[in-house]
């Protein structure tokens, strides 16, 4: 029996793919650190979209998770 489909994964997902943008493109902007206002900006940014790959991690596992019936027939 399926479960009704939950939606804040979605949102999470959404927001894991945005922030491995923001990473990916930001990351060229901290490789020449300048002491300014818009340095701060991107640094916080891109340190606050790293949480990017944990969520994929953990929104994966919890699915694949979901499909598993019997733990000990895991090799």
């Amino acid at each position: 029996m399926n479960a009704a489909r939950d939606y804040r994964f979605d949102v999470l997902r959404v927001f894991a793919c945005v922030s491995v943008l923001i990473l990916h493109t930001t990351s060229f902007f901290l490789e020449d650190p300048n002491a300014t206002f818009p340095f701060f900006i991107v640094a916080f940014v891109n340190s606050f979209s790293r949480a990017a790959v944990p969520l994929f991690v953990m929104t994966a596992g919890r699915f694949a998770l979901e499909k598993i019936d019997d733990f000990a027939s895991i090799p």
